[in-house]
């Protein structure tokens, strides 16, 4: 049973278990932290610079980005070298989780620190709820100037997205808007700023999503010639070529979506390059340079990756395996966060927002569920919890008629709507249960999930359900929108005592 925990004051430098460096590597960890404690004077609630006033923080969410498809996260690759840079600069989570893959319910599990199941959002047709107080909310109430620049309109006004913001910029000529437009209108905000109070900036990108489809320069090569020429593929292009295909897509059409994905993927991080430049270069009007890049902290995540295996193509919201369910974290704060270095340990999204406000010296809300990740007084958690969204009847007839049946000569995975689909993962094990199926995967030996060996391992599915029983009684879902699951699903929820 995961309890909220109660914080009010930081701690100085991370403690944590399982650090390994990613550079630097001749600067032992110890020497490190005492270096950066003393650097600080003292290990309590962190101390402005030269008089400054609190420090400034900027969250970056790129929608859809699997953590294996960045520089950091695979090793002796090159790409998206931006985000690689701050991977140096800072501490990269290395098991980081989304509670649910789909954009609503987890960027409010950023928000609110909180589960899907605690704040009621679902499904991406439900908002939230005015009695869950945002990030954004906690920062403007302490003085904080807020600004929040998103890609999509699923995240706009009535959503509770907006919420806390002084400056909302969203979508207005379409349901989405490219990074460019984005970082531009952003950095124009933060050229214009007042430099006498600290500010909390929300960007978030969405080019990861489908329609695969990058601007020109980011369009990579097809390594298929029977592919080349296809620029741009929407999930609806993608089955009309099934279709044309006796209902079967072939392997050349899955890998051009991969490396169109991978396309946005480079053009996201091109643009949070220039994101940072401009964070990082202090106004000539600014009366403190140093707070520039020193007392600025970023933390850099996703709400969710994407699925291109185990049965599920170009999707997420079906999908708790580690494509969809891993996600990158990362944060930067070179006066508090040791640089170059990896965790190993499991975190998830609810995490991020005592993190970021207890690094800037703001208490924590009692109803956080997450931890302050830099805390050592705070205990690990051994284990993520994991839900794919309840659909309506509407959604849930769509997602069947959305689906693929056969990619590559195999059946695809069917379509979850009338059962709970959770999962829980450990450092070592992800296991999932769907009414009376089972599935275990040992991540060390398989971290592609290729093996169901719940047969095999009977004691670890049995301690592993039991966990993820009590953690779903722990977590009755909150009645936002109930009308908006489908009737099957909600009967079933309600007869198990899941529903409130």
């Amino acid at each position: 049973m995961i309890e909220p925990h109660r914080r009010t004051r930081a701690h100085c430098g991370p403690t944590e278990p399982a650090l390994h460096p990613i550079a630097r590597p001749h600067i032992s960890h110890t020497l490190l932290l005492a270096l950066m404690c003393f650097a600080l004077t003292s290990c309590g609630e962190p101390k402005t610079m030269l008089g400054s006033s609190r420090s400034s923080v900027v969250l970056v969410t790129i929608d859809t980005l699997r953590a294996d498809k960045t520089g950091p996260y695979q090793v002796g690759s090159k790409a998206t070298p931006n985000i690689a840079r701050l991977a140096v600069e800072g501490t990269l989570f290395e098991a980081a989780m989304s509670p649910m893959q789909m954009t609503r319910p987890s960027h409010y599990s950023l928000f609110t620190s909180l589960y899907p199941r605690d704040h009621g959002v679902v499904n991406n047709r439900i908002s939230l709820e005015p009695e869950f107080k945002t990030l954004a909310e906690h920062f403007s109430a302490n003085g904080y100037a807020t600004a929040g620049f998103v890609g999509v309109t699923l995240l706009g006004p009535n959503s509770g997205a907006e919420r806390g913001f002084d400056h909302f910029d969203f979508p207005r000529k379409s349901r989405t808007r490219p990074a460019e437009e984005i970082v531009t209108a952003a950095t124009q905000w933060l050229n214009n700023r007042d430099t006498s109070r600290p500010y909390f900036l929300w960007v978030h990108l969405f080019d990861p999503h489908t329609p695969y489809g990058p601007p020109a320069d980011f369009v990579p090569k097809a390594k298929d010639p029977a592919t080349a020429g296809i620029d741009e593929l929407s999930v609806e292009t993608i089955i009309a070529m099934a279709k044309r295909n006796r209902g079967d897509l072939p392997r050349a059409v899955v890998d051009r979506a991969v490396e169109l994905y991978e396309g946005d993927i480079e053009y996201a991080d091109h643009w949070l390059g220039r994101l940072l430049e401009t964070i990082d270069t202090p106004r000539a009007d600014d009366p403190n340079p140093v707070r520039a890049k020193q007392e600025t902290v970023i933390a850099l995540t996703a709400d969710h990756g994407e699925c291109f295996e185990k049965g599920i193509y170009f999707e997420h919201s079906d999908c708790l395996y580690e494509g969809a369910a891993r996600i990158p974290l990362i944060i930067r704060y070179p006066r508090r966060v040791a640089q170059g270095l990896r965790r190993s340990d499991v975190v998830e999204i609810l995490d991020v927002a005592p993190t970021l406000l207890s690094l800037v010296g703001l208490p924590v809300p009692d109803t956080y569920r997450g931890r302050d990740l830099f805390d050592s007084n705070t205990p690990a958690k051994n284990a993520a919890f994991l839900q794919h969204p309840l659909y309506s009847n509407e959604g849930a007839a769509n997602r069947k008629q959305r689906r693929l049946r056969s990619v590559m000569g195999k059946p695809t995975r069917e379509i979850v709507t009338g059962e709970e689909l959770l999962g829980i993962r450990t450092s070592k094990w992800k296991y999932l249960r769907r009414g009376e199926h089972e599935e275990l995967y040992n991540l060390t030996t398989d971290p592609n999930e290729r093996r169901n060996v719940a047969a095999q391992h009977a004691n670890v599915a049995q301690e592993l359900r039991e966990q993820l029983d009590a953690w779903a009684t722990d977590h009755p879902i909150h009645n936002t929108g109930v009308e908006m699951i489908n009737d099957e699903l909600r009967a079933t929820l309600e007869a198990l005592g899941y529903l409130h």
